[in-house]
């Protein structure tokens, strides 16, 4: 075989595959619906918390209405002083609180305020403070800063197993850096650190996210995924800790109740869950600095994953079930506890 007839089937290759992967990208669009809206978060001036929702706005994300009120949480106006008579809960934590890939009325935040209202004997606030890509160093911060303002009684942190760091994509983008340095992003399938802006061209990509969640499903099985790895690394535990520790102290001082719900992951049933010793941690952590505890993997053990994810390759956030039921098992405790009368 000749040298150009080896470069002309190399080349015929590379078409092909070129072809298959256009073909498959566009299957998937297909499938999981577009991916639109200009970006509904702006640099904040708390360099604590890097970023945050931008106020009052009405735009798309994800294909989903996204409207802000002028405080920048995805909910209704609020006063700072809570009505007389009334219980006001605040629910601070990321994408899943937020409840990006529902509508707002859906998500579960404002499913819990209709059912402690419909269920309770008073005027119950729910107040959404969650933002996509928080960590909880930046829940922490803005549960100081953004939060407790508003003449609290009630505190919920929603804790996703992705907590203990914030989205390095998103902290990318907002981030103030060195010129100097170059802009790093991590891949954590691969372990591997690109810059920013070919990780931002990649995360735009069906197929990659595709190719990514079922590497990260097949490294969950043998204990070296991204969950695992910010559980056991010693400075992202710290986070916790640290976090932990002063959100029971302010707690304490404030005379707030403050609760911390874990919530699964959901590339398996409950059935066949491996991350049950990270809840552990974190519901040990919690306890031990005076916090209230509910891990939510019980409430979602009858129910398929598949039925109560986003979408096949979104493992993390809920569709509108899934929000359904964190906002029962939520209710349940309240009451239950006599939180919530």
């Amino acid at each position: 075989m000749s040298k150009r007839e080896i470069l002309i089937g190399m080349a015929l290759i590379a078409v092909s595959m070129l072809v298959f992967l256009t073909v498959f990208e566009i299957v998937l669009r297909v499938q999981e619906g577009p991916v639109n809206g200009p970006n509904v978060f702006r640099e904040s001036d708390d360099d604590k918390l890097i970023y945050e929702m931008a106020p009052s706005i009405v735009s798309e994300f994800n294909n989903v209405a996204i409207t802000t009120n002028s405080y920048g949480m995805r909910d209704k106006e609020y006063d700072l002083k809570k009505k007389s008579g009334a219980k006001r809960i605040a629910v601070i934590g990321d994408s899943v609180a937020a409840a990006i890939e529902v509508p707002a009325e859906q998500g579960y935040t404002e499913v819990l305020e209709e059912n402690l209202n419909k269920h309770g004997d008073g005027d119950v606030e729910v107040l959404n403070f969650g933002v996509n890509g928080y960590g909880i160093e930046q829940e922490l911060e803005m549960y100081k800063t953004r939060a407790l303002v508003f003449d609290l009684d009630i505190a919920i942190f929603s804790y996703v197993l992705n907590d203990p760091l914030p989205s390095p994509g998103l902290v990318s983008d907002f981030k103030r850096m060195d010129d100097q340095k170059m802009q790093s992003c991590e891949i954590y399938s691969l372990n591997l650190a690109v810059p920013c802006s070919v990780r931002n061209m990649m995360d735009s990509l069906r197929i990659v996210k595709f190719i990514h969640a079922h590497i990260l499903q097949i490294r969950s099985k043998i204990g070296d995924d991204v969950y695992t790895s910010l559980h056991k690394n010693n400075q992202s535990w710290r986070n916790v800790e640290d976090s932990f520790r002063e959100i029971g102290k302010i707690s304490r001082e404030r005379n707030i109740t403050t609760i911390i719900f874990i919530l699964p992951i959901f590339y398996t049933d409950m059935d066949d869950y491996q991350y049950g010793w990270i809840h552990q941690k974190v519901a040990d952590e919690a306890r031990k600095n005076g916090l209230l505890v509910r891990d939510l993997r019980e409430d979602f053990s009858s129910y398929k994953s598949e039925d109560v994810r986003a979408s096949q390759n979104d493992v993390v956030h809920l569709n509108v079930e899934g929000h359904q039921i964190a906002a029962k098992a939520i209710e349940s405790y309240l009451m239950e506890n006599g939180i919530i009368r």
